[in-house]
């Protein structure tokens, strides 16, 4: 879990906040910056783990309706991996 959120604040300074800053900030204070973001994106996600909890059946709902579309996009990623007839051309 560390790694990912040391991940997710690595790419949110870099890609929006980093613009931000000035051109000398110190290492200390990028350490700073990166680290208050690890603390507010981990904050984020135990809020969310509530939030979801208590969503329950739009929640299942939810995953039920991405299944039906991920399962057709993954049988036609199936059908012209293992069939390679499928992916010619017709002449």
């Amino acid at each position: 879990m560390s790694a990912g959120l040391n991940t997710a604040a690595g790419v949110l300074y870099e890609d929006f906040i980093s613009t931000f800053m000035p051109q000398n900030t110190t290492d200390r204070m990028v350490s700073f910056v990166m680290k208050m973001i690890c603390v507010i994106v981990g904050v984020v996600c135990v809020v969310l783990v509530y939030v979801v909890e208590n969503l329950g059946t739009i929640t299942q709902m939810a995953f039920s309706l991405a299944g039906t579309q991920y399962g057709a996009s993954f049988a036609a990623f199936a059908l012209g991996f293992f069939f390679p007839r499928a992916n010619s051309k017709v002449r």
